[in-house]
């Protein structure tokens, strides 16, 4: 039994390792444009706002890939499709190194986002199929985590293409380690160290089991990540072009803006991981989402202030616009069927992708009208909207729950008949 154990704790490091890895690598992108967009600009003439497009179009591409991938990572062989969306990832994000042209970035996006959607179906099926219920909490926290260290690693590193390192050379050197990750991932996810039949999908004796058929909850998740994965979107693709543009930061320190707001996004993750029970999940998206609406709001007044609003405004929104992704997954994990995972995930990420699609859209429009300051007001507008959804949710919940409880009177009855 010792060694049992220790085999079985030893495969949950090996999944969650390769679930957050699949997510650094999938939205890597993503966050590389983010970054590059003012030596985008100086190289090529993209503007800002053809950075949001770029962003737009990548999460329109993975919303439409969607479904069929998720009915995919239902049907075949997890280790096989782990090999293939690191593999294809890596030789899309390479390609950036050869571009030349914004028609060229805007096919390899397209691409990129077509092969993005796998990437949180196939994570959620391995860590629903391959762990017991008692550790979903922390691997689905941990691979949420993925973007935000994706985003982390890109404002370090292209930091150094300030420093007089090509940003291209630095390109290749990271799709290198990315398709050394995925070939090392496959050889260690076939080893039959705990296979699926072995591996206990059951919660423990004081967590409830987990559901044969999808729930409620999940379907709500698909309007509600549609204004809240919009937020994420467009912080991502705009906080370093807004400290570069609008506070005049040098892109160093609007590098360090991307770094530090992922920084703050998985201390917050992880405060905000320690409040969540199995109830409590959509209450918990309700307080992140008017958390970030705040926040986001604070960033927009930080412009012609002191400095440290405009950090405190970046701290603020990492750990609260940027932890309800790992909420969401945990509850999509914990009220999916394990046999539909994949496409009970697709389904949000549909939701998630087209907000992701639809709101840097957005940001770019009111750029050339309001200027990027007061478009982050839309932002804050869209984190309160995701509230309001989920409020409705958890009210017409509790109206159910009620009508479905049998009425006093009748029960009484019943008991007194029964007694005599």
């Amino acid at each position: 039994m010792p060694q049992r154990a220790s085999l079985q704790s030893r495969f949950a490091v090996i999944v969650t390792v390769i679930a957050t890895g699949i997510m650094i690598i999938a939205c890597f992108a993503e966050y590389a444009l983010g970054t590059l967009g003012p030596v985008l600009g100086k190289e090529m003439g993209i503007s800002t706002s053809f950075v949001g497009i770029l962003t737009s179009v990548m999460f329109a591409s993975a919303g439409v890939a969607s479904l069929p991938t998720g009915w995919v990572v239902d049907r075949f062989s997890a280790s096989v499709l782990v090999l293939i969306q690191i593999l294809l990832s890596t030789v899309a994000f390479a390609a950036l190194a050869f571009l030349e042209t914004s028609r060229a970035f805007l096919v390899v996006v397209v691409i990129t986002g077509l092969i993005m959607a796998m990437s949180n179906p196939l994570t959620n099926r391995l860590v629903r199929v391959h762990l017991p219920a008692a550790l979903h909490v922390r691997s689905v926290g941990w691979k949420s985590m993925g973007p935000q260290m994706a985003a982390l690693l890109a404002g370090i590193v292209y930091g150094l293409s300030a420093h007089g390192i090509s940003w291209r050379a630095l390109t290749l050197v990271i799709a290198v380690g990315m398709a050394a990750f995925g070939v090392l991932s496959f050889v260690l996810i076939r080893r039959p160290v705990m296979p699926e039949t072995d591996c206990p999908s059951a919660a423990a004796a004081d967590e409830p089991d987990l559901p044969q058929e999808t729930r409620p909850i999940v379907w709500w998740l698909v309007p509600f990540g549609f204004f809240s994965g919009g937020a994420i979107a467009s912080i991502g693709a705009y906080i370093p072009l807004y400290a570069y543009q609008d506070l005049r930061m040098s892109f160093v320190q609007a590098s360090a803006a991307g770094a530090v707001i992922a920084l703050a996004s998985i201390v917050g993750r992880v405060l905000w991981l320690r409040f969540l029970t199995y109830d409590n999940g959509p209450v918990l998206l309700i307080k992140a989402s008017v958390s970030s609406a705040v926040a986001v709001a604070l960033l927009a007044v930080s412009v012609g202030l002191h400095p440290v609003v405009f950090w405190t405004a970046v701290v603020l929104t990492g750990a609260t616009a940027l932890v309800m992704a790992p909420l969401t997954q945990i509850i999509v994990v914990r009220n999916a069927s394990a046999r539909h995972i994949g496409v009970a995930s697709a389904w949000v990420g549909i939701g998630l992708y087209a907000g992701f699609a639809f709101q840097p859209w957005l940001v770019a429009s009111l750029i050339d009208t309001v200027g990027l300051a007061y478009s982050w007001y839309a932002v804050s507008a869209s984190g309160m909207i995701a509230a309001l959804i989920m409020a409705a949710y958890v009210t017409s919940n509790a109206k159910r729950r009620t009508q479905a409880l049998p009425c006093p009177a009748a029960t009484a009855a019943v008991v007194d008949h029964v007694s005599s």
